[in-house]
Parts: C-alpha cells; sequence; structure tokens
C-alpha cells in the first residue's frame, strides 16, 4: 500500500508497466503528481520519485501518455492548462 494525500483523482499504469502516476489535487494537500513503482506481478506500489508539482491551485487531474516518447501530459482542473512531465 503506497502513501498518498486526499484529493486523488486517479491512477494509471505507465505504457512500460513499470510506474504508477497519482495526481492530487488541493484543498489542504499540494498539488502535485506522485509517482510509484509499480510490482506487475503483486500489484504493489512503492514509492519512487516526487514526479512534479502542479502551479498552485493548478490541481493537476486528467493525464496521458504521449504514444512514442517518455513524456507524460498532464491537464490541469483548476488553472485550465496543461504541462508535460518528461
Amino acid at each position: 500500500m503506497a502513501f498518498t494525500y486526499r484529493g486523488v483523482h486517479s491512477i494509471q499504469i505507465d505504457p512500460s508497466n513499470k510506474f504508477a502516476f497519482i495526481p492530487h489535487i488541493a484543498g489542504n494537500d499540494p498539488n502535485l503528481i506522485l509517482q510509484f513503482k509499480f510490482n506487475e506481478a503483486n500489484g504493489h506500489l512503492s514509492p519512487n520519485i516526487l514526479t512534479g508539482h502542479s502551479k498552485r491551485d493548478a490541481g493537476p487531474r486528467l493525464f496521458c501518455f504521449h504514444p512514442n516518447l517518455d513524456v507524460l501530459y498532464f491537464c490541469n482542473q483548476e488553472g485550465a492548462a496543461s504541462q508535460p512531465i518528461i
């Protein structure tokens, strides 16, 4: 089991099936995108690195992977903008 803040909207495993990305929207917790290691054999998540912070009150929410590059795009719920995470 992995620690997350309140405000989790979704979780998505990357195309390599090695990492999980979880966006958190604010409230009293930070706007950020967490990355976890994903164990395909048992389905467990373990902490990896802090992937990136969104702009204050931006609320990272929806995201998708670039089909050919190692890039993850996030759409910010509150800030009406997108941001790449490379």
